[in-house]
């Protein structure tokens, strides 16, 4: 509904000193943790040593945050001593330090700002490269083209055959280029519009792109101008 568009129930705030220093996202979360945790102390659902509980569905329904980016985020606060967890326990039950937090806002001692922003530096994890991503890096460490608009463009061609099919082999990756070596005779316009076909249709076999350009661009393609370069593949010493 329109109400909602407009409502304030449907945004979200952050102290912008704090995000300067750990960061956009702990910002956030931390602005979230201190709107629960007023809530708690309101409906007096603290516990005796004045920790809350912490519905992980509903902070990832108003943060955005799947759980495994909470959780790395209070692992976070955990070490600037912001929060509190205590040790075995699953029950996502949390203690909000509010005099440490209002320390660093506050703080105007560079060196200390500096050292927060190690801890956060440290706690920063690369992101897991999926299965996916994986297997797509490898197969482009198999393109051996030197000039960087024929890797890229084979690079796209990887891209686009993973989002249509799912799947590629090395040897899909070598016969390629091997096909645009021996067709293409040095004529780099001519291998990058049979790589673009591929591309655009997800052809795994670069044959059938090959095809294609044949019935459709083989004279518009035949210009004496057109750019050439080394051979890619490296199979022989011709060039092609």
């Amino acid at each position: 509904m329109l109400i909602d568009l407009i409502s304030q129930t449907n945004y979200n705030s952050y102290n912008i000193s704090l995000a300067k220093i750990i960061g956009l996202h702990p910002a956030i979360y931390l602005n979230t943790l201190l709107s629960i945790n007023s809530k708690a102390i309101n409906k007096q659902k603290l516990t005796n040593d004045e920790y809350f509980c912490v519905d992980r569905n509903y902070v990832q329904s108003i943060t955005t945050f799947e759980v495994d980016e909470q959780i790395e985020i209070e692992n976070l606060l955990i070490n600037l001593g912001i929060l509190k967890k205590q040790e075995n326990d699953e029950s996502n039950a949390l203690y909000l330090d509010v005099s440490t937090l209002t320390s660093i806002i506050m703080s105007d001692n560079e060196s200390l700002v500096s050292d927060i922003q190690k801890v956060v530096a440290l706690n920063k994890k690369p992101k897991k490269k999926t299965k996916a991503e994986a297997i797509k890096d490898e197969m482009k460490s198999f393109v051996t083209a030197t000039n960087q608009e024929l890797r890229e463009a084979y690079f796209d061609w990887i891209d686009s055959v993973f989002a249509k099919q799912g799947w590629m082999s090395k040897k899909s990756v070598v016969s390629a280029q091997q096909v645009i070596d021996e067709f293409s005779h040095r004529n780099l316009d001519v291998a990058l519009k049979v790589i673009e076909i591929a591309s655009i249709s997800g052809y795994r076999d670069m044959t059938w792109a090959v095809n294609t350009y044949k019935s459709n661009y083989n004279v518009q393609y035949r210009v004496p101008q057109n750019r050439t370069v080394e051979n890619t593949v490296g199979i022989s010493n011709e060039v092609f």
